[in-house]
């Protein structure tokens, strides 16, 4: 089977970092956060995608 270099080298990335946060969710979304903090400029903000949504017909409060 021919294996990909570049999926194998994120696989490779994906497991150290699990292993960095021993797995634990909390641990891993704190990691993402710092990371993200120091890296703003490449965060992409989806508000721009909320931006042309349809709207409701009604407040979404009133729906049951």
């Amino acid at each position: 089977m021919w294996k990909d270099p570049i999926v194998e080298e994120i696989h490779a990335i994906r497991v150290a970092i699990e292993e960095e946060c021993q797995g634990d969710f909390t641990k891993l979304s704190a990691l993402a956060y710092e990371i993200e903090q120091q890296y703003p400029d490449r965060v992409v903000s989806n508000s721009a995608a909320w931006e042309n949504q349809p709207k409701p017909i009604m407040p979404l409060e009133n729906y049951k």
